[in-house]
């Protein structure tokens, strides 16, 4: 089990490594499939902060927390509104997570002009670009930096 301090850590580095792929490699690359990369990145940085706010909460169950998206994320959503995060936050961590599902289960994808395009088996499409990623991790930097003041209180607290 991770300790709140390595979640808090691994939260702000997912943040600056999709950071440096979106505004550093990107550019360089001009690599659409890059973006994914990035999903991945800013949905790492968001489970952490989830993590470590459930854990912070939990105080002494701290072997209770689930290991996967849906039990994790239902728990969060319980005291989502005790911390003071709204549908739109909830709304980011949720889409991060369909957009690497439909990634990971898709079975075409392709590179259009700066976006990627993910079909499902039915061949509907989905189109993910380099802008919608980079609201994605404004996005998700406010989430990471509200949880972060969230866990500092906390801390005052006890």
């Amino acid at each position: 089990m991770e300790s709140l301090e390595e979640l808090k850590d691994s939260a702000r580095k997912s943040l600056k490594v999709a950071e440096r792929v979106l505004i550093q490699t990107y550019p360089f690359v001009n690599d659409p499939r890059l973006v994914l990369a990035v999903a991945g990145d800013i949905y790492s940085a968001l489970m952490s902060s989830i993590r470590a706010l459930l854990l912070a909460g939990e105080k002494g169950l701290k072997n209770s927390l689930p290991d996967d998206f849906g039990s994790l994320f239902s728990s969060f959503k319980d005291v989502a509104g005790v911390y003071g995060f709204t549908e739109e936050d909830l709304s980011l961590v949720s889409d991060t997570c369909r957009i690497l599902l439909a990634h990971k289960e898709s079975p075409v994808e392709f590179a259009r002009r700066d976006s990627m395009v993910i079909c499902d088996s039915r061949y509907e499409c989905s189109r993910i670009s380099v802008d919608d990623m980079k609201k994605y991790l404004f996005r998700a930097r406010l989430f990471v930096e509200k949880s972060e003041s969230v866990l500092r209180d906390m801390e005052k607290r006890a």
